[in-house]
């Protein structure tokens, strides 16, 4: 799987300086939602159309350091694998 991974957001969610704790949908899935390079316009058409979007370019090997990552089977999306952080801090830095 790949080391790079992806994440859309709204401007408004890095208010917080650099970090990045997850949506309200994040927290409530217990991870945060994370695409690869491939289906990054995907998860942009599905949440994000005629929106503003961030793009966040996330090594995966940093995340390790705030959670575990897991690919799993999204239902959603027909069973594309999605990189998911799990853990107690949800922080991107």
């Amino acid at each position: 799987m790949s080391r790079r991974v992806y994440r859309l957001i709204n401007p408004s969610e890095l208010s917080r300086g650099m970090s990045y704790f997850g949506t309200a949908k994040d927290k409530a899935d217990g991870f945060i939602h994370l695409s690869t390079k491939d289906q990054v316009r995907g998860t942009y058409n599905k949440y994000f159309k005629d929106e503003e979007a961030n793009l966040l370019v996330i090594d995966l090997e940093d995340v390790k350091t705030y959670g575990r990552v897991e690919w799993e089977a999204s239902k959603s999306r027909g069973g594309e694998f999605f990189a998911h952080v799990y853990g107690s801090d949800h922080r991107y830095n």
